[in-house]
C-alpha cells in the first residue's frame, strides 16, 4: 500500500508516490479498527524515534486481536532509557487498548523464502 502524493509536474495528470506503508498482508488492525502497516511502524522506530543505533531487526507479532508482541534484536546501545522510549511510542501508536510487549531476542528467524516479515500474524 501506498500514500499517493502531488500530480506529476510532466503534465498527464498521475499522482507520484508520497510514500509507501507496507505490503497489503502485512499490518496490524487494532481493537479500535486503526490499521498499521509495516512502513508506519518502521517510520516510529526509525525516524521519529532514532533507535536505527540500537535496534538490529525486528518484528511485530499480532497474537490476539488485542495484543502484539515486538521481538527486537538490540544492538549493544539499547539501554532501559531506550526500552522506555519504545514502550511509551509503542502505547501511543497502537492506542491504550493494545496490549504490546518486547520479546528481546538474539535473531529472528526468517520465512522459508528466505525473507523476514516486518509484521505477521496469528489472526484469521
Amino acid at each position: 500500500t501506498a500514500v499517493a502524493g502531488e500530480r506529476c509536474s510532466c503534465g498527464r495528470g498521475f499522482p507520484t508516490l508520497e510514500r509507501l506503508e507496507g505490503r497489503t498482508k502485512e499490518y496490524i488492525r487494532t481493537p479500535a479498527g486503526k490499521i498499521i502497516h509495516s512502513g508506519v511502524l518502521g517510520t516510529l522506530l526509525f525516524v521519529r524515534q532514532d533507535f536505527l543505533s540500537r535496534v538490529l531487526e525486528y518484528q511485530a507479532i499480532q497474537t490476539d486481536l488485542n495484543r502484539v508482541v515486538l521481538k527486537l534484536v538490540p544492538s549493544p546501545l539499547f539501554d532501559r532509557t531506550a526500552e522506555v522510549a519504545l514502550r511509551s511510542s509503542l502505547r501511543e501508536l497502537f492506542g491504550a487498548e493494545m496490549q504490546v510487549d518486547l520479546d528481546l531476542a538474539e535473531h529472528i528467524p526468517r520465512e522459508a523464502n528466505g525473507k523476514r516479515l516486518i509484521i505477521k500474524t496469528g489472526l484469521s
